[in-house]
């Protein structure tokens, strides 16, 4: 059975994939609905003047020098692969280490749908301090794909930094937006790794306003006349008036 083109459009937007939010994304709820990989993930209020919370009183708090866990185990349970995160280090600096991740998986998305989230990225590691390079970054997974992807979000030397006051340098917060080219079910997950396990150079994140905002719905297309109808309206005019001339002839 064939539809008019706009009821093709509504019935396409109606079976699509249905999409849902990240639970807790702005960490009212301490870490319910996330899966704590590593160590070293605590919950903050207030942080400094650069690290107040974007969205409500709580953020995530990641500690990268206080996570053990090793970072080809975080790549694992990221459904990453362990080259993607080395990748990320300086080849003539320190190699990464160990770190701390979390994540949040089974989500469902459409493509167009934008994942946002605001994150603040405090290091110890001067920018001159090349060898040493801590790496914070977010990884996206297509649950039926083979391996997921990774954005790095900063490292010492990649972004402008302010004078800290806990770290000694901090980026304050900056937003970041992941759009979804594919629909369907996803996990997501953000880390700090060391380089070279220095813990006095150690690095932290920190993340709020974690959300998942739908793409535009387009809108429905005005009804296309069935081929043929303005013809056949045209003859029916046209029959009436020979009946009428005959009428009064």
């Amino acid at each position: 059975m064939r539809f008019p083109s706009a009821v093709g459009a509504v019935l396409f937007i109606l079976c699509g994939t249905a999409s849902s939010d990240i639970m807790n994304g702005s960490f009212e709820q301490g870490l319910n609905h996330w899966t704590q990989l590593s160590s070293g993930l605590n919950i903050a209020g207030y942080f400094d003047p650069h690290g107040r919370p974007t969205d409500g009183n709580w953020q995530l708090y990641m500690v990268g020098s206080s996570g053990s866990t090793d970072y080809r185990y975080i790549a694992s349970s990221l459904g990453l692969q362990s080259n993607s995160i080395s990748s990320l280090f300086r080849p003539d600096g320190a190699l990464p280490t160990s770190g701390t991740a979390i994540r949040q998986s089974g989500f469902s998305v459409s493509a167009g749908d934008t994942l946002s989230f605001d994150w603040n990225f405090l290091t110890q590691t001067a920018p001159s301090r090349w060898d040493y390079y801590d790496v914070a970054f977010l990884s996206i997974r297509n649950e039926s794909s083979s391996s997921g992807e990774v954005l790095m979000l900063a490292n010492p030397g990649a972004t402008h930094y302010v004078n800290g006051i806990l770290y000694s340098f901090e980026t304050g917060f900056r937003a970041t937006s992941y759009e979804f080219v594919t629909s369907g079910s996803y996990r997501v997950g953000f880390a700090v790794i060391n380089a070279g396990g220095a813990s006095y150079l150690g690095s932290a994140l920190l993340i709020d306003n974690v959300k998942i905002t739908p793409a535009p719905v387009p809108p429905v297309p005005a009804p296309v006349p069935v081929p043929g109808a303005a013809l056949l309206g045209l003859l029916g005019l046209g029959t009436t008036g020979m009946r009428l001339r005959r009428k009064f002839a």
